[in-house]
């Protein structure tokens, strides 16, 4: 169950919120630093992904794996640290939203990419999702309503012990921020996929009517939910 809740969480690389915080203490981070000498995140013991009604059923498991299947190489932007180029994740994807908020000075949008580079980097060597977590809290602390920082946190939550409500509500914060964020809409169906699918059915139509590549194959496993709602 534990390797399975792993496939699921690489596979959402592709997350105020939930009436709570995160929990991030907001600390001074050298944004201009370098990552040499950087401890990297230490893995989440906290398997909340057991609980009842957290894990996907068979149809929905075959899904996932065969969506994983179709992922294959990626191509690298050769940044520091590095991104894949384009899709979920992606260096397109954090390029676009950096040219979208037009209220973020120089020195914010530095600190962002570093913490989305941090967080969704294809290097795990240099991957620091603590360091990234504090660094999207403290762009949110300037600007609530940032979309890619919520989206950040969002990711953050899955990887850090799978927790889909906080994702959710990360994600649903992004698209309040930016109601044109394709990655999001595409990042809350793929959770409603664990927990409630017919839920998930608005965010994914939203995402495909946005261009969001199915890199996940949902539209096979969404179809079926539909087809199910309608009989």
């Amino acid at each position: 169950m534990k390797a399975f809740i792993l496939v699921i969480a690489m596979m959402l690389a592709v997350g105020c919120s939930n009436k709570k915080q995160t929990g991030v203490t907001v600390k001074k981070v050298s944004v201009a630093a370098g990552l040499k000498g950087e401890k990297s995140a230490k893995p989440a013991t906290n398997n909340t992904a057991t609980r009842k009604g957290m894990m996907p059923n068979d149809s929905i498991h075959k899904g996932l794996m065969h969506g994983m299947g179709m992922m294959g190489r990626v191509q690298s932007d050769n940044g520091n640290p590095p991104l894949k180029k384009t899709g979920m994740g992606s260096a397109q994807e954090m390029n676009t939203e950096l040219s979208r908020e037009k209220a973020l000075d120089a020195k914010d949008k530095q600190t962002l990419e570093k913490a989305f580079r941090l967080a969704f980097t294809i290097d795990h060597s240099k991957q620091d999702l603590k360091q990234a977590k504090t660094l999207f809290a403290m762009v949110l602390g300037k600007h609530p309503d940032n979309a890619l920082a919520h989206r950040g946190l969002a990711y953050i939550a899955i990887m850090d012990g799978f927790q889909v409500a906080q994702a959710i509500a990360e994600y649903k914060l992004a698209i309040k921020g930016d109601p044109q964020y394709k990655e999001a809409y595409y990042g809350i169906a793929s959770l409603y996929l664990t927990s409630n699918p017919k839920e998930g059915v608005p965010y994914f139509k939203k995402a495909m009517s946005l261009g969001a590549a199915d890199e996940h194959g949902l539209k096979q496993m969404y179809e079926k939910v539909m087809k199910r709602a309608a009989q």
